[in-house]
């Protein structure tokens, strides 16, 4: 069950588009090590006989709850990591529309448009700061004790940040309905963003 889930993880990594390849490459060999601490325990545990000592099935036991533990921080440090890397590219999709924008209002001269352009803004930099939080959290997991909770702790603020995305979108929304409004065009393709 660890092997599968850890190759689902990695086939997920594989086809990630929202990480680099350098990333990919990195991630797949950190899962590969992995897989194999496993089944180097796995292996341990099977060659077990009536011959087999005390203290050697102890070792093997030991082995294994290590491999797993080991296992388990890096498969969720890899987790939130590619739903980091997604994240990461939104709030930067996310700025360049808010400059964009920025530079379209200076054409008008409303405050009530450039009012709305702070708060988008302001939420692009609250989601930024959750997000940065959340990285430093799973950056920071080592410990195989505490990975439940800095597992939790991440998400929540990885959480805070997408709201915060979601949030900023209701905004752009409106801001483009200003722009509509006065006849100004504003696009929302955004070019790829080298990361």
């Amino acid at each position: 069950l660890i092997i599968e889930n850890l190759e689902q993880l990695k086939s997920k990594i594989q086809s990630s588009t929202d990480l680099s390849k350098e990333e990919i490459d990195e991630i797949t060999i950190s899962i590969d090590e992995q897989i194999k601490k496993i089944n180097d325990a796995k292996s341990t545990l099977e060659n077990i006989n009536e011959e087999t000592s005390r203290d050697e099935i102890k070792d093997a036991a030991s082995t294994i709850r290590q491999s797993w533990q080991e296992t388990k921080v890096h498969y969720n440090k890899i987790k939130l990591r590619h739903l980091g890397a997604r994240l990461r590219n939104l709030i930067l999709k996310a700025e360049i529309l808010g400059e964009r924008a920025e530079e379209k209002a200076l054409t008008l001269n409303s405050e009530e448009l450039n009012l709305l352009i702070s708060e988008y803004q302001l939420n692009i930099e609250k989601a930024k700061e959750q997000y940065d939080f959340g990285k430093k959290l799973w950056e920071d997991m080592v410990v195989s004790g505490q990975v439940d909770e800095s597992t939790r702790e991440s998400q929540k603020y990885l959480k805070e940040a997408n709201n915060n995305l979601k949030e900023s979108r209701k905004i752009l929304r409106e801001i483009m309905k200003m722009f509509k409004e006065k006849r100004i065009e504003f696009s929302l393709e955004s070019k790829e963003v080298e990361l």
